[in-house]
């Protein structure tokens, strides 16, 4: 029925299958007698761990499989998600060292490049952008390097940038310094920055017809009542939430029409 606590576990796998469709006899449920204009609950639990996934559900009508099919998709209600996103936000990680004395070797998730011992006299940015390539992990491996050293307070800080899409943080650069060092244990830390701010404005498009303009920072009711002026579109749910770096997103529960939404 409609109630979610009358609910009964009818089809499961216990772990990922490896191909998109595969049939195993508990992924199957025994046939379903469902009435025609009785509303059903019907819910699909997927458990993420990482990496790439995806989940889908089937239906197959036995009795007018075509025109049985075709209504029950019609009744299906959609909903899309809407992304407005920085270009690219790019990620520093900042070393800083209490001494400009001593030669320090860097390490990351490949381990440490112990070929490359970095004075801290001099910039040795060169160096230093070849050992991060060597040990980074598969996620980065192109990075700017800046070097700024104090002479009078005998300090020096290194700036490196991953020139690389961020949508999660990297693994933090690693440093060992040998015996000649005469500092204090460097201290790191962690800056993103975007490459544009999210400004100006946009609009919805479904097929040929498309909304006014919206400015960026439209509220929740605002996107609903331009989306709900689209031909065809009668009512439409909308929720927003921030996402990465002040972008934003919205989920559409499209109401009228249902089925197949362009």
């Amino acid at each position: 029925d409609e109630h979610a606590e009358n609910l009964t576990l009818v089809a499961y796998t216990s772990g990922n299958r490896g191909e998109y469709w595969y049939y195993p006899v508990q992924q199957v449920s025994e046939p379903v007698f469902l009435q025609a204009n009785t509303p059903y609950y019907v819910r699909g639990r997927h458990i993420e761990w990482g990496g790439a996934d995806w989940f889908r559900m089937a239906v197959l009508v036995h009795d007018e499989p075509t025109a049985g099919l075709q209504r029950l998709y019609n009744s299906l209600p959609e909903t899309q998600r809407l992304d407005l996103e920085r270009y690219r936000v790019y990620e520093s990680q900042i070393i800083s060292f209490s001494s400009d004395v001593g030669t320090f070797y860097v390490g990351g998730p490949g381990g440490f490049d112990l070929d490359r011992p970095i004075n801290l006299q001099s910039s040795n940015t060169g160096s230093l952008r070849s050992a991060l390539s060597s040990v980074s992990s598969p996620r980065c491996s192109s990075f700017s390097v800046g070097y700024a050293r104090n002479s009078t307070a005998q300090t020096v800080v290194y700036n490196i940038t991953f020139n690389c899409v961020n949508n999660q943080p990297f693994s933090p650069v690693q440093i060992t310094t040998l015996s000649d060092y005469t500092g204090g244990t460097p201290t790191w830390e962690r800056q993103w920055v975007s490459s544009t701010p999210i400004s100006g404005a946009y609009r919805f498009c479904a097929g040929l017809n498309c909304t006014e303009y919206l400015p960026y920072n439209s509220n929740d009711g605002q996107v609903e009542q331009a989306i709900e002026t689209l031909p065809g579109i009668v009512d439409v749910e909308v929720i927003g939430a921030q996402s990465y770096e002040e972008g934003r997103y919205w989920w559409i529960h499209f109401h009228d029409p249902q089925g197949d939404v362009p």
